[in-house]
């Protein structure tokens, strides 16, 4: 019995307990080269942002894990808060910015389509051409004429890049219209 020890027996003037394993120090220096800290106010804010700060690998969340107790007055006004301030601090983006944002969505979708399997391409076209079609089934004549005048605004600016971009190639296709229309009205030699 005296070598099994019960804790209403333990002796405080026991030897100290060593607690040397693999206990991680916190770093007490800072970092020097941190790009969140600048001096402009603006920059401070749009780096701060929180939902820049935590990238999609360390934020772990579960799918039941939101407000439980929010009324739809509460979440409608916290999702308006939130729509407000990514408006305004994409508003206040630099060119540069902007740029680097752009091209970081590009790269992320890029991978994302490229390790998606033909099931995924499959259900993903399914679930697009499901909602254009519901979202242009609810639209209302003036939304459809403004799309419409909106297409048809892009597809007069194609056009006129692709006049800009190969003039000669009009030309010819000019040229070749009119042969062809000499050819057709000429009489047959048989």
């Amino acid at each position: 019995m005296d070598n099994t020890m019960s804790s209403t027996k333990l002796n405080l003037e026991s030897e100290p307990i060593s607690y040397d394993m693999n206990v991680k120090r916190e770093n007490e220096e800072t970092s020097s080269d941190r790009s969140y800290e600048t001096d402009d106010p603006m920059l401070m804010t749009q780096n701060l942002d929180p939902l820049v700060l935590i990238t999609p690998d360390k934020r772990r969340t579960r799918k039941d894990s939101g407000r439980k107790c929010e009324s739809p007055t509460e979440r409608a006004s916290r999702l308006a808060k939130m729509s407000a301030y990514a408006a305004q601090r994409l508003a206040n983006e630099t060119p540069d910015q902007r740029a680097s944002r752009l091209r970081r969505m590009s790269e992320y979708a890029a991978k994302r389509l490229s390790l998606e399997s033909s099931e995924q391409r499959a259900k993903r076209l399914s679930r697009m051409s499901a909602y254009a079609a519901k979202r242009l089934a609810n639209e209302s004549p003036e939304q459809r004429q403004a799309r419409l005048a909106r297409m048809s605004a892009y597809a007069a600016r194609r056009q006129a890049m692709k006049k800009v971009a190969s003039p000669s190639t009009s030309d010819d296709c000019h040229s070749e219209n009119s042969n062809y229309n000499n050819i057709q009205t000429m009489p047959n030699q048989s």
